[in-house]
């Protein structure tokens, strides 16, 4: 029987890969990868996001979350484009580095479609004017939501009034 350690010091081309080696191998080799060119690095498809999830996303940040029902992102999103000036402001929030920056620091227009957004998820109102479904949509305003409650006409059980609010936010009975 040979010994393997005289085997490794016979040929000197072969060297005994211990733990501490073999990772400090694994690391070099993972530096250098990471030093490559960025030319040669595969570069990201670019997709073009969905306008709905667009507006869904931005809708969830000016509210600060909450549940949107995707007709009614639907019936915003074609209100919004019925009005230029709303539709340009739009724009430019969904452009821009963040939705909620500092006040006063959005151009007139942003703030106009960033309160009509506002006014529509928790009113159920676009330009003065209540939407065209308001009474179907009333019980899932985003109202309802931030009180953590659901709205007072729904009736769940005799008595349910007396019943302190959850702490959860209420996902409509039809989401």
């Amino acid at each position: 029987m040979s010994d393997p350690l005289r085997a490794a010091t016979a040929h000197p081309s072969l060297v005994p890969v211990g733990r501490r080696r073999l990772l400090g191998a694994i690391a070099g080799g993972a530096l250098l990868a990471g030093l490559q060119a960025p030319a040669s690095l595969a570069q990201p498809a670019t997709t073009t996001a969905n306008p709905l999830t667009q507006l869904t996303s931005l809708s969830k940040s000016l509210c600060g979350g909450g549940i949107f029902d995707e007709a009614r992102v639907a019936q915003l999103a074609a209100l919004i484009a019925s009005d230029p000036a709303i539709a340009t402001g739009v724009e430019e929030l969904l452009h821009g580095a963040a939705a909620t920056p500092m006040p006063g620091s959005r151009s007139p227009a942003a703030q106009a479609a960033a309160q009509q957004i506002l006014l529509y998820w928790y009113t159920g109102e676009f330009n003065g004017e209540p939407i065209a479904n308001h009474a179907e949509v009333y019980t899932e305003l985003q109202a309802w939501q931030a009180m953590y409650t659901s709205a007072c006409t729904v009736c769940k059980v005799y008595g349910a009034w007396a019943d302190p609010p959850t702490m959860m936010p209420q996902e409509p009975e039809n989401a």
